[in-house]
Formats: C-alpha cells, sequence, structure tokens
C-alpha cells in the first residue's frame, strides 16, 4: 500500500436491518490496469446493536456498465461475528483492486437474519490513488 492518502470519493450508508442488503453508490474508477494501483478501503463503525454470533458481511462488487454488481472473486468479503453479550467493534480493510476489476464499484453489506437493529451504523467505502 502507499504511504500516501488522496482521498477520489467517500461514500457511505446505513447499515441495513437484519435479513437485509443494502449497497454504496457506485464508484468509477476506470481500469485498474490504466491507473495502476487503486485503493479501496472499506469498513463499518463499532455495531453495538449486533447479536451474539451473528454477521455482517461486507463485499466489494463491481460492473462495468453500473448496472449489473458482482463480488469480485479476488477480493475476500470482511465479516464482522456478533461478540459474547451482543455488539462487535470497528473493522477496516484496506484492499488494491486487481486487474480484472471492472469500471465501478461499490460495497454492499448484509446483515444476518436475527442480527440486530444496526440501521444506526453507517459502512463506508473510499477509492484513493
Amino acid at each position: 500500500m502507499k504511504d500516501r492518502k488522496d482521498i477520489l470519493v467517500s461514500v457511505s450508508k446505513a447499515l441495513p436491518a437484519a435479513a437485509a442488503t443494502a449497497v454504496t453508490e457506485a464508484i468509477q474508477v476506470g481500469s485498474p490496469e490504466a491507473f495502476g494501483d487503486f485503493d479501496l478501503e472499506f469498513g463499518h463503525a463499532a455495531v453495538p446493536a449486533l447479536v451474539e454470533d451473528k454477521t455482517i458481511t461486507l463485499t466489494v462488487e463491481d460492473s462495468a456498465d453500473g448496472e449489473a454488481f458482482a463480488p469480485i472473486a479476488e477480493l475476500a468479503p470482511l465479516i464482522t461475528t456478533g461478540e459474547v453479550g451482543n455488539g462487535a467493534e470497528a473493522a477496516t480493510r484496506i484492499v488494491t483492486l486487481p486487474p480484472s476489476a471492472r469500471n465501478y464499484v461499490r460495497v454492499s453489506a448484509a446483515v444476518e437474519a436475527l442480527g440486530g437493529d444496526n440501521t444506526a451504523v453507517d459502512f463506508k467505502l473510499e477509492g484513493r490513488f
């Protein structure tokens, strides 16, 4: 990863209700091959209402046209599990887009059924060169 952080775009959205999925707005990144290394940071703040043993899964998705998105296979999802007595700490991951990534990227957040009301907490996506 680079030492310099030039934020191009930062988007955030409230986590969805239990048994639901939400997505950030898409960031248009162009071709990673054309731009070189393109770093993404994604994650969420602390989630005090996440029920013990239930999960929040953040997945980086891409699209050629900004309409049809699919998970980027080379990037593992960020999974947060509720701790004993409920709640979980903030979680963040920084990744470099693989050369196979398409023109638009976003993050989806899925909260497991019976995962609690986490809608007061945002998840984010930041793109940087």
